[in-house]
């Protein structure tokens, strides 16, 4: 994978993880403190890092299944839950 195409992946990745966080109250919130100015210029350093550091490239794919698996467990929520304040 050359690196434009890295950081373009992890960059779309980032992007996922706001535009799915950023769906209520909570998610603001989290979007806020994660993704704040400060941390969102760390985030791009981290990509631009990434090429010459294998740990910070299995970071990255950890951090893109813990994103697919929180979008799995929302999407299923009224399942497991059909109490939810959501599901109503």
């Amino acid at each position: 994978m050359s690196i434009n195409k890295f950081d373009h992946k992890s960059l779309k990745q980032i992007n996922e993880i706001e535009k799915s966080l950023n769906e209520g109250f909570i998610g603001s919130a989290l979007v806020r403190l994660v993704f704040g100015g400060k941390a969102k210029k760390v985030m791009k350093t981290a990509v631009k890092a990434a090429k010459d550091d294998p740990e910070l490239q299995a970071a990255f794919s950890d951090l893109a299944y813990h994103h697919n698996r929180l979008q799995d467990l929302v999407k299923d929520i009224c399942k497991r839950n059909p109490d939810h304040p959501t599901c109503k």
